[in-house]
């Protein structure tokens, strides 16, 4: 925190001449700017939602209460003293972009007025979130890292500018684990509730309705005040249609196939292709949810432009769910194939918004227009039509800026991608997904730490299949209401999408809803299946014979992949055939090539290939711009993922990419330092070997010998080991270079391994004991911050590796660290001192003494 000058801590700013208010805009409350002005400045979490316009408008009343200081008597002095009020965080990971930008905007004036030296690197933080190219797509998450900088920059001396992937990382689990659907909504409920009524024997109906749903739902649908005999059930189905009726649900009409003639425009050439519009509903008027949304009246006889388009069979869904007694979690899959899936859209258009198309679009008109042709052959979008005439269709509508990307491994082909993120920060416009909640669209998704566990923990003889999704998120049809909002525009023609299109937030979501209620048919049925987003992996025994490890009853139920097609063809699931790989002890997934046999995940030969490639111009005198440099980081942290020893060699990449200001060209370059280019060049001989990958095996049971480490900055290092005690002096030099007590604590275990090693340890995996809660964290993560630091962590990653050996680590109190005492120079009375004596490698010796004894 920086000094203040006198002045920045006035009551009142010096009085200038001539100033002018600059607008009326909301004042920060009294009570925050003190927080700032008192001595130690911004000592204390601040959460956002008190910046919030919302909040500074309130002149008075319970809202600003909280923000008051607290009285209480010193019981010492017997004095009244004041205290500021913790303040409460409830609702900071729930603000809008909206409400964290006018937050944000009020935090950095303060910033700047009070802590003027902080200013630029914590711009430089907002900076980062606001211009993210994932903001909108994964907001929960990028508010969560804004909210955990912000909290432990006040408790810590960490700086706000760097890009801190350690937190990220955690916050990321964290983020994809709570990404599970929620409670069903009423709209929901009530299709639920009349299901069951209109389905179950009416002796059955009450157990019915009570052992599926929670009686409160029931109440809060149609609030019954008496018990549910038959009167009461009649007035309550009568009473729940009757609802549905008077929200004015959109219905979607049954009738017979129609065929049109469309035309695909190509400039001053049409094409003519010819498509039918057809509905997969089944049901005569059948109720869609979303009607408290407000949307443009849609004329009845045009209604049929706005279609349900998909392969799913509800009718199939829904039986498959009820017998395996997954309907009640599941029912609103059906529902969504039915009516179409609610996207997360909460308006609709107030006027048509047709914003200009990217160059990249414009300069491949002819992957556009077949794009849009095998759309239409399968009709999945319908049109072509005027602006004037589809407005007089479907009332107003928006389109979202099209461009085009290679496909992956080609120069010449190329894939139809849509902005739903344009425009960016207009306040007078909202891009579509500005609008998607993505807390709504929660689903689970099958880790690489999930795969590790089962390869594992799978017995002999196991063996895996991979499938994947046709088109995934093509295959879910888009409710009626909401495809205005997801309009094509080519060439003043426009076409009515009916599918969840690539690119809008929420489409991941609600194809993994579907997944999700697959996958669970899948475990009913004791398969061991996982799922990555469109991604399948399967896995079966063919053996009786079992392991010696107890294991899942499902790991011995042999099956084939005509099994899977028996579950899943009913369902109208569609697999691409051509990337089904059939059962097999080795299997790609997820980027990876896996061996069940072997225990072993490793880079194929074709992506090793593909990123050395990528590698090539990552030399000495290059530069490289941000879109480069996060290109090659990306990739090194995927690869990470199967050589975590590698986790050490991405901290120099990561400040390479947050040293690009966020402001500047996309198209500046700057020049990566040594260390940089020392870990690519790790990593190229990394991908160059034969085996790119590591061993999943389960460690050995942990050793029983004791194993305790600790550091001291005003002696040296300390080990016990085995009942053993044993220090190192640091010399006077050693405290120099961003080396530290956290490098002292990183080192003491470094010793510590070298000393295990020299009395014949391999094969081994030990608990290691330390006090430095950085170190355990560095070390449970692969990496750490300080290049010092994670220098020493390179180093014994390999030795594990070379003595295959194993650690895992553990906090403890100073106080309870055994090891302290021979840290500072002072021997331990119970314990005898270890009579091994061993070289130090040249790294250490510089700033150790190789055979140190105490005075």
């Amino acid at each position: 925190m920086t000094d203040r000058s006198p002045s920045s801590s006035r009551k009142r700013p010096i009085r200038v001449s001539g100033m002018l208010a600059q607008s009326a805009s909301y004042m920060i409350p009294d009570q925050i700017r003190k927080k700032f002005a008192a001595d130690g400045g911004w000592a204390s979490h601040i959460p956002l939602t008190f910046l919030t316009d919302k909040f500074c408008a309130q002149k008075s009343g319970t809202s600003t209460e909280t923000l008051n200081e607290s009285l209480s008597i010193d019981t010492s002095t017997g004095k009244i003293v004041t205290a500021s009020r913790t303040l409460s965080i409830t609702g900071e990971m729930d603000l809008t972009f909206d409400e964290w930008y006018q937050a944000w905007r009020r935090l950095l004036d303060l910033v700047q007025q009070y802590l003027s030296d902080e200013y630029e690197c914590w711009n430089h933080h907002f900076c980062r979130i606001r211009d993210a190219e994932s903001r909108s797509e994964h907001w929960p998450l990028w508010i969560a890292y804004d909210t955990e900088v912000r909290r432990r920059a006040v408790y810590t001396n960490i700086d706000p500018k760097e890009y801190h992937i350690g937190l990220w990382n955690e916050l990321e689990v964290r983020y994809n684990q709570s990404r599970v659907k929620e409670a069903m909504n009423l709209d929901l409920r009530r299709h639920v509730i009349t299901h069951i009524i209109t389905t179950t024997p009416r002796a059955a109906l009450k157990t019915a309705l009570f052992e599926h749903l929670n009686p409160k739902d029931v109440y809060s649908v149609v609030a019954p005040t008496t018990p549910l005999d038959n009167a009461t059930l009649q007035n309550l189905s009568t009473e729940i249609h009757a609802t549905f009726r008077k929200e004015n649900h959109l219905v979607i009409r049954r009738g017979a196939t129609n065929t049109e003639n469309f035309t695909v425009g190509h400039g001053t050439e049409t094409a003519a292709v010819q498509t039918k519009i057809r509905t997969t509903v089944d049901l005569d008027n059948i109720s869609a949810r979303f009607a408290d949304r407000p949307r443009t009246t849609l004329n009845h006889a045009n209604s049929e432009f706005l279609l349900i388009v998909t392969p799913f069979v509800a009718n199939a869904w829904e039986e498959a769910l009820h017998h395996t007694n997954l309907f009640y979690k599941f029912s609103d899959v059906p529902f969504g194939i039915c009516n179409g899936f609610d996207m997360g859209i909460k308006t609709t258009p107030s006027s048509t918004y047709t914003p200009p198309n990217h160059t990249s679009a414009l300069k491949q008109p002819q992957a556009v227009l077949s794009h849009i042709q095998k759309e239409l052959s399968l009709s999945r979008y319908t049109g072509p039509f005027s602006r004037s005439k589809l407005e007089s269709l479907i009332g107003s509508f928006r389109t979202s800026p099209l461009g085009v990307v290679p496909k992956a491994g080609t120069s010449d082909e190329f894939r139809l991608v849509q902005d739903f993120s344009f425009p960016r920060n207009n306040p007078d416009q909202r891009s579509v997904n500005s609008e998607i909640d993505m807390d709504e669209f929660r689903c689970d998704w099958g880790t690489f730490d999930e795969i590790v566990s089962i390869v594992r923990n799978a017995p002999p003889l196991s063996e895996a299949a991979t499938l994947d999704v046709d088109s995934a998120f093509r295959r879910i049809p888009i409710h009626p209401s909401q495809q205005s909002s997801f309009v094509i525009g080519w060439q003043n023609l426009y076409y009515i999408d009916h599918a969840a299109p690539f690119g809008a937030a929420s489409s991941g979501g609600v194809f993994g809803r579907t997944a999700d209620a697959l996958m669970a048919i899948f475990h009913s049925k004791e398969i061991i299946a996982r799922n990555w987003v469109d991604d399948f992996v399967f896995f079966r025994c063919p053996t009786n014979k079992k392991p010696s490890i107890p294991l899942p009853k499902s790991f011995f139920l042999y099956y084939t992949l005509d099994t899977i097609y028996a579950i899943t063809t009913p369902l109208g699931w569609p697999w691409k055939h051509s990337k089904t790989r059939p059962f097999s002890e080795i299997f790609k997934y997820l980027g990876f090539l896996w061996n069940l046999k072997h225990k072993t995940v490793q880079i194929p030969d074709d992506k090793k290939t593909q990123y050395l490639v990528k590698l090539t111009p990552w030399v000495e005198g290059q530069k490289f711009t941000l879109r480069e440099t996060e290109s090659i980081f990306g990739t090194l942290v995927h690869c990470s993922l199967a050589v975590p020893e590698g986790c050490s060699r991405l901290p120099a990449l990561s400040r390479f990419v947050s040293s690009f200001l966020r402001s500047e060209s996309p198209f500046s370059r700057r020049t990566p330092n040594k260390s940089v280019l020392t870990d690519i060049t790790w990593w190229r001989k990394c991908l160059e070997q034969k085996f790119c990958g590591s061993s999943l095996a389960a460690p050995p049971i942990q050793s029983p010998l004791e194993f305790w480490v600790d550091a001291s900055t005003d002696w040296g290092i300390g080990v016990v080991f085995d009942g053993e005690w044993n220090s190192w002096k640091l010399k006077k030099n050693w405290k120099s270079n961003g080396r530290n007590i956290g490098w002292a604590e990183f080192v003491a275990i470094e010793i510590g391994l070298l000393h295990a090693i020299h009395l014949g340890h391999s094969n081994t995996h030990f608990l290691i004991r330390s006090d430095n809660q950085g170190v355990i964290q560095a070390i449970k993560g692969g990496k750490s911050r300080s290049p010092e630091q994670n220098n020493v962590l390179q180093r014994i990653t390999s030795l594990l590796a070379t003595h295959s050996l194993w650690i895992s680590s553990l906090y403890v109190p100073s106080a309870d660290n055994i090891s302290d005492g021979p840290s500072r120079g002072i021997p331990l009375d119970n314990l005898p001192r270890s009579n091994l004596v061993f070289t130090l490698p040249p790294t250490l010796e510089t700033f150790i003494e190789s055979s140190s004894f105490i005075q």
